[in-house]
């Protein structure tokens, strides 16, 4: 698999992991539904002005089109809204952790409908970022409170989307490899699902968002269009069985850039063991 691949993956990682802590910041002043309403109309903007600087149509396929605005309903949609609303119930590290079950959905979804196989060591390092995930998801306490064993159902939620989304993406893209519309047009539904069930969710009197929210969900907004649009250009390069697997190595950066700016949770054996495993998961990828 081409080093741009690997590249865009990580970078993709890095990027989410970002928005995952960022995220925290805006929870402070607003609720999930309004802020996926801020972010994802955010991303869909700056993807739709630099289009004409960056967007090509030459063998425009109809049927690609239709199939990545479809995908944009649940992906990134449903991820962000469920993410959130995790994030602020769980924290961003058992959150992100948990949501990290994507890459098994994935993995499966690129074996058995697109046929791609996987060798015995890839098994293993898939296993082993399964591993580092169940390792994050041991502390079962943020803030001042215990989450309740239920709300693992939002960030499993996020990760079966997560997990399917990229091989419905990987089968438009095999009709039009255009990375870049393909974005937009998951994101232009996206934004149009965030504001509905913003709007749905919130009453008239309580749908006011101040500016220190707004501007942290629009950051969120770009951190996360920017790393599925990597996601997206590294899975025009690369097969989805390994590709996924390498972006669900965001939880070590949440973790590195939660010690960095949250401040408030401390690192211990099981999360310092959760970023050995993932880490030597995607190594072993990579290397494989």
């Amino acid at each position: 698999m081409p080093v741009e691949a690997w590249l865009f993956a990580l970078l993709s990682a890095f990027l989410f992991g970002s928005g995952f802590v960022l995220t925290q910041f805006g929870l402070r002043h607003t609720s999930p539904a309004l802020g996926a309403a801020v972010s994802m109309p955010t991303a869909a903007a700056l993807f739709w002005i630099l289009s004409p600087f960056l967007a090509y149509f030459t063998g425009w396929t109809p049927r690609a089109g239709l199939l990545f605005a479809a995908v944009g309903l649940f992906f990134p949609a449903a991820i962000t809204i469920l993410t959130f609303e995790a994030n602020r119930l769980m924290g961003p590290y058992v959150a992100g952790a948990l949501g990290n079950l994507a890459p098994v959905f994935a993995v499966l979804a690129g074996v058995f409908f697109l046929g791609e196989t996987l060798a015995a060591v890839q098994w293993a390092a898939v296993a082993a970022i399964v591993a580092g995930i169940y390792l994050f998801s041991l502390q079962r306490r943020w803030g001042q409170t215990d989450w309740k064993l239920w709300l693992i159902v939002l960030p499993l939620g996020a990760a079966l989307c997560r997990g399917l989304g990229p091989p419905a993406l990987k089968v438009g893209l095999e009709w039009w490899a255009n990375p870049y519309v393909a974005t937009m047009l998951c994101y232009a539904s996206s934004a149009t699902v965030a504001i509905s069930v913003g709007l749905l969710r919130t009453g008239r009197g309580r749908r006011r968002i101040s500016f220190p929210a707004a501007r942290c969900f629009a950051g969120v907004g770009l951190c996360n269009g920017l790393a599925v649009l990597s996601w997206i250009e590294a899975l025009a390069l690369g097969p989805v069985s390994l590709i996924s697997p390498v972006v669900a190595g965001y939880p070590v950066f949440i973790l590195l850039l939660g010690v960095l700016f949250l401040g408030r949770q401390n690192v211990g054996t099981a999360q310092i063991a959760g970023v050995l495993f993932t880490v030597a998961g995607v190594v072993a990828l990579i290397a494989a």
